[in-house]
């Protein structure tokens, strides 16, 4: 979806679009992070911290077509989650 919708080339001619287009993204992040948190608990705990979700929204919930993340969000700083094994 990023790949297609190009995010970056729209930063200089529409904002909006630019924004809606990276929330999307943040908001499917979130939502696989919960889905994945029993599978790889650490990782996904770091990925819905830097998104700042609340412990009570790390649930199901959204399933019932709510959203995961407000509209305006910062995203604290993330660590690379899973080391290259070499």
């Amino acid at each position: 979806y990023i790949n297609d919708e190009e995010p970056w080339k729209l930063k200089k001619n529409n904002i909006e679009k630019m924004n809606n287009i990276l929330h999307i993204a943040l908001e499917q992040i979130a939502k696989i992070s919960i889905l994945l948190s029993p599978i790889i608990p650490i990782a996904t705990e770091k990925v819905l911290e830097a998104l700042n979700i609340k412990t009570g929204l790390r649930n199901l919930s959204f399933l019932d077509g709510k959203s995961i993340i407000s509209d305006k969000i910062k995203i604290k700083k993330l660590d690379i989650l899973f080391k290259k094994i070499t």
